[in-house]
């Protein structure tokens, strides 16, 4: 949980804004970091101004001769920061990504910018343990595209499973090194249920596509993360799931529709 307040009398009510390394230090040419909030993944790079709004309800002001800090807001902060290689690959590459041992990620401030160690912040150390690794990984999906077949409208019920399908995403790795892969899926020509749970095509909204775990039917949301391949030295991992078409009405539209989704990866 954050709290925020204006602390300083005289000044109106404010936003929450998180500011990108705000003490401006260089990783190097090699890599990059951003943020994933709220589903989304953002560059530090890429922030227009350097900083993202949070979309949090207004802080109330503090006047003057107030006594600040009794107006806060409460907030829930749900966030990851991720790494990004920049540099192009190249052969024999070795040793260290970034010669910084320590670096501020961001910090949470107000529109004015940031006024250094005032507010929340995350600092991220031991970051000369990022190493070029001589491996690759490589992601297939089998099969690619999901055709659920005729599908007959009689006793269409909202919630009912109509046709279930399996499917195994299956990573291939060059080399014996331990580390994890995980993935997040992001919605394609579709939308989203409000718990992120359920893609909808666009085409036809009375039917509803859920992704689950084939061992043990849990749901896997959309825009969250998940774990494809556990730390391990194995070359070879798959996991098998399952899409699972239901009715989202009783009403059923007549007609073909078509969704997918974009999977990520990171290397954990």
């Amino acid at each position: 949980m954050v709290e925020c307040w204006v602390d300083i009398n005289g000044q109106p009510a404010d936003r929450a804004y998180l500011y990108a390394n705000p003490r401006n230090i260089n990783l190097g040419s090699n890599i990059e970091a951003g943020i994933t909030y709220q589903g989304k993944d953002y560059l530090f790079s890429s922030l227009e101004g350097g900083r993202l709004n949070l979309l949090w309800e207004s802080v109330g002001g503090c006047p003057e001769g107030d006594t600040c800090g009794w107006k806060k807001e409460r907030n829930t902060l749900t966030y990851s920061i991720f790494f990004a290689k920049k540099s192009h690959p190249t052969e024999n590459q070795e040793g260290t990504l970034t010669v910084q041992p320590s670096w501020r990620a961001f910090q949470i401030e107000g529109r004015k910018g940031v006024r250094p160690d005032k507010s929340y912040n995350l600092t991220l150390s031991d970051l000369r343990r990022f190493k070029y690794l001589p491996c690759a990984s490589t992601v297939s999906i089998s099969p690619s595209t999901i055709d659920f077949g005729p599908i007959g409208t009689t006793g269409a019920k909202a919630g009912a499973t109509i046709e279930e399908a399996p499917f195994t995403i299956t990573e291939e790795r060059s080399c014996d090194a331990v580390y994890g892969v995980s993935g997040n899926l992001q919605p394609l020509n579709a939308t989203l249920s409000s718990d992120a749970k359920i893609l909808i095509p666009t085409d036809n909204d009375s039917v509803g596509i859920t992704i689950l775990d084939a061992g043990d039917q849990t749901v896997i949301p959309f825009k969250r993360e998940f774990v494809l391949s556990p730390k391990s030295s194995f070359r070879s991992n798959s996991r098998e799931f399952l899409a699972r078409l239901t009715w989202m009405d009783d009403k059923p539209k007549l007609g073909r529709f078509n969704a997918g989704a974009t999977l990520n990866i990171y290397y954990r």
